[in-house]
């Protein structure tokens, strides 16, 4: 019992400020659901207060609430849409200004933003020679 009890400690207040992570696992079959490449996650910060634990009660509650973190993230990040090749790109120059602007007036109205969007200006492309001049 009182070598039980020289293992203790008692820890008055533990602080563990938020980790951000890169992990990349690759499970045992060809493609799995569970494959994550480069995913980016950020553990919590983690407080106890006034808890009387040996070193391993202290490492198991650290591995109990980082492992929820980590799977609450990961199954977000794998159910997350992925975007189209085009778009990954982000936006560059006034033609995609001007499709942003009708994206949004087409979220904003609704049925109606066919007539809106038509009012946007949208330069002119030109396969060969330079674009008209306005």
């Amino acid at each position: 019992m009182k070598e039980r009890a020289e293992r203790n400690n008692t820890f008055f207040y533990i602080k563990i400020p938020p980790l951000p992570l890169c992990i990349s696992y690759k499970g045992g079959k060809e493609k799995n659901i569970e494959d994550v490449h480069n995913l980016n996650i950020l553990l919590p910060t983690q407080e106890y207060h006034n808890q009387t634990w040996t070193w391993l009660d202290l490492l198991m509650a650290l591995k109990r609430e980082y492992k929820q973190a980590l799977l609450s993230q990961a199954i977000k990040e794998k159910l997350k849409f992925k975007l189209p090749v085009g778009k990954a790109e982000g936006p560059t120059g006034k033609e995609s200004q001007a499709d942003e602007d009708a994206d949004k007036a087409k979220l904003l109205f609704g049925a109606k933003a066919p007539n809106i969007a038509s009012n946007i200006e949208k330069p002119k492309k030109v396969l060969f020679g330079k674009p008209p001049k306005n």
